[in-house]
């Protein structure tokens, strides 16, 4: 049914001019794949310096003679040779779940079409501005005013080791710099909505600065079992990487062992390098 609404409105002979494509594919038909850093130099993506200021939203557009070099040579990307978008022109650019394109390749082909383009508008659609830190809200309003010469620093408005803290004038920042440019969509009836009941308290920990400690979300402790809490002692190491351990928050079985709530440390290392592309 999806595929014959996405048929039906990208028919031109049905008046029909949408075209429907993944950030990955929409990123393949402007800048490219991304290649290996031959250079050897870290990611492009890197979060160690949250100011924006060389982003390519502030620069001005490259010139059309030395673009595709520059491209290649800057941001190591495999450029596209089949059914590639060079602009935009007098068209309306929709992204849906728009917080998955901010400080990644598929927001940088947004940001390079739209230079090349004329006439583009851009509507961004999410219900989750910030999916994992308070700063992202100031990425994703950077992409919104693509285009208006306007630009807001991460540090303009948080502060702190890992920018999480919230200066004095920060939100006022934010609201004067968004103003105008978001809208809302009401979705459940509120008066069916169900009532939100706030519970837990926001730890103190004794180890942490105070400009690292926990400010907005309150958690409610959960004791673990006396099997759990053993399984996470005994993985609680660096031979194993982030994704890896979420998978001691459930304690396994080992089908090698009839003790229950035990599970095999090696099990986990297999499950890592098969993670790890080994």
């Amino acid at each position: 049914m999806i595929k014959r609404i996405y048929k039906r409105l990208s028919n031109k002979k049905y008046d029909g001019y949408y075209k429907f494509m993944s950030y990955k594919k929409f990123q393949h038909k402007t800048i490219g794949e991304k290649e290996r850093d031959v250079r050897g130099g870290g990611d492009e993506d890197s979060d160690e310096d949250f100011d924006e200021d060389s982003d390519d939203s502030r620069r001005a557009p490259i010139q059309p003679d030395n673009e595709e070099k520059n491209i290649k040579k800057k941001l190591m990307y495999k450029l596209p040779t089949k059914g590639v978008i060079k602009n935009l022109d007098n068209c309306i650019l929709i992204i849906d779940e728009a917080h998955n394109i901010t400080e990644n390749d598929w927001g940088k082909a947004v940001k390079y079409i739209y230079n090349r383009s004329k006439n583009l508008r851009l509507i961004l659609m999410t219900g989750t501005p910030m999916m994992h830190r308070a700063f992202e809200i100031v990425k994703l309003l950077n992409i919104v005013k693509l285009g208006t010469g306007e630009h807001l620093s991460v540090k303009d408005v948080f502060e702190g080791q890992n920018m999480n803290t919230l200066k004095s004038d920060g939100l006022k920042k934010i609201r004067e710099f968004s103003r105008g440019y978001i809208s809302y969509l009401r979705g459940l009836n509120p008066y069916s909505f169900p009532q939100r009941i706030d519970m837990g308290i926001i730890p103190k920990f004794k180890s942490l600065p105070p400009d690292r400690q926990m400010k907005y979300t309150p958690l409610v402790r959960c004791t673990m079992g006396k099997y759990q809490y053993f399984t996470y002692k005994e993985n609680d190491n660096d031979k194993f990487n982030a994704a890896i351990k979420n998978i001691v928050d459930i304690v396994y079985p080992n089908p090698d062992s009839t003790k229950v709530g035990l599970h095999d440390p090696k099990i986990l290392l297999r499950l890592q390098h098969t993670h790890d592309g080994e």
